[in-house]
């Protein structure tokens, strides 16, 4: 079995998918794939320390608070294009993830550990806002445009009349 499951944890560790696991309701971070570790910046040293410890940040953002109500409850907790602030050390980036923790209960319903998968959408997320920004901008230039040709219009009428008048007179 010891065997089995130590494939299992080689395989994980190879997925491209951010893979990490926390036993108990402490949050001991009990497996982190490559692909997390890369994603967190850290290394193997973090693995059997708290997830508290390790990422004061994250606790400070609310994400030990979110794990902590999946391990309690049971309930698996998906987010989407989620903004987190990734501390390297001296420096700290803005990334968004699209993430699940998914509580894996045992046969009384009781949560064992954590699933945690991950996925860093922040390139998607940064041209979706540039898209949406030109939008914004080509909405603007159309509603100039319509203003213009509706001020344009209006000129030209009250002007139209004049001529008129001027060449009745004359």
């Amino acid at each position: 079995m010891k065997n089995i499951t130590s494939q299992l944890l080689d395989i994980l560790d190879h997925s491209p998918l951010a893979t990490a696991v926390y036993k108990s309701k402490d949050l001991i971070i009990s497996f982190a794939s490559q692909a997390m570790l890369a994603m967190w910046h850290k290394d193997k040293s973090i693995i059997d320390q708290l997830f508290k410890d390790v990422f004061p940040d994250f606790t400070k953002q609310g994400f030990t608070t979110i794990l902590e109500n999946v391990w309690t409850s049971g309930i698996t907790y998906r987010a989407v294009d989620t903004p987190a602030h990734i501390s390297d050390g001296s420096k700290t980036t803005l990334r968004y993830f699209t993430f699940e923790y998914k509580a894996l209960l045992n046969a009384s319903g009781e949560t064992y550990a954590i699933l945690h998968t991950a996925t860093d959408v922040t390139n998607q997320v940064l041209t979706n806002q540039k898209l949406q920004l030109h939008e914004e901008k080509l909405q603007f230039n159309n509603e100039l445009e319509n203003l213009t040709h509706f001020l344009s219009h209006d000129i030209k009428n009250p002007l139209s009349m004049a001529k008129i008048g001027i060449d009745f007179l004359s």
